[in-house]
């Protein structure tokens, strides 16, 4: 009968510790973003853009200074608080992993350094396929890696177009 009365409370425990890492992770989703961070990491986030646009179509001149600019704008005005949340948190966890892998922040490493931390997020970042993927991205929305690509596109989009 102990051993019933343990297993029990086991899965009693867990449970509760399973709902409420949900509800502590839905308001994290959820809350105000802190758009703050962003503008402190203005030069990692440009580092990311020249990182992932190829070389051909980097704009490195005085107008590609301002992409960070323009990819937080784009982030303020036109995500989701969720896609708002996630980016901020991914930025955080790319810092984490480029310290934790080479010992110095992403804006540092070499171009194949970089190249194997871009990687890493957008393998992470791969959703299910069929119903799957359409119900993770409905419900958690879609990952850092998709955001980073999608709005750094866009930025480059409008700089070209600035420059017209």
């Amino acid at each position: 009968m102990k051993r019933r009365k343990l297993i029990g409370r086991i899965l009693l425990i867990s449970c509760g510790a399973l709902v409420g890492y949900s509800v502590y992770k839905l308001w994290d989703w959820n809350k105000e973003p802190d758009f703050r961070y962003l503008e402190k990491h203005k030069e990692l986030i440009t580092s990311l853009a020249e990182t992932i646009t190829p070389s051909s179509e980097n704009i490195r001149d005085e107008k590609g200074a301002g992409v960070a600019d323009i990819i937080i704008g784009l982030l303020k005005k036109y995500k989701a608080r969720k896609s708002q949340n996630k980016f901020i948190d991914g930025l955080k966890e790319l810092q984490r992993y480029c310290h934790s892998s080479f010992g110095k922040p992403f804006e540092a490493c070499t171009p194949d350094q970089k190249h194997q931390t871009l990687t890493h997020f957008e393998e992470r970042g791969k959703s299910y396929g069929g119903i799957m993927g359409k119900v993770e991205d409905k419900f958690f929305g879609k990952s850092f890696f998709y955001t980073l690509t999608n709005i750094t596109a866009a930025a480059y989009n409008m700089l070209q177009g600035i420059g017209k």
